[in-house]
């Protein structure tokens, strides 16, 4: 099978490239093991992808305010040394607020 080339988009005053297809990581560290989010995050750098999608609730137990998916991606940054290749995409939340 022929794969595209990753396109990409950058945002002024930003030296990062955003991969126009973002990794999305709900499930990193609960459905999704450590072992087998690292290997998807491999794959994806692998085929160009620079942009990783992440909130404060995925990964998230009932029980807990933190977030299992972003210490599984930081464990991969860190692992990979990949701090400057990727950007991460996240967004807050607001408890009061609902």
């Amino acid at each position: 099978m022929r794969s595209l080339p990753m396109r990409y988009i950058t945002i002024e005053g930003n030296p990062k490239k955003f991969s126009t297809i973002a990794l999305g990581s709900t499930y990193f560290g609960t459905n999704i093991d450590e072992k087998t989010a690292f290997s998807l995050l491999d794959e994806f750098a692998n085929q160009g992808g620079t942009t990783i999608d992440t909130a404060l609730i995925y990964g998230q137990e009932k029980s807990s305010m933190n977030s299992e998916s972003e210490k599984v991606i930081g464990k991969w940054l860190r692992s990979n040394n990949m701090y400057k290749e990727m950007a991460l995409v996240t967004k807050g939340l607001h408890p009061h607020l609902h």
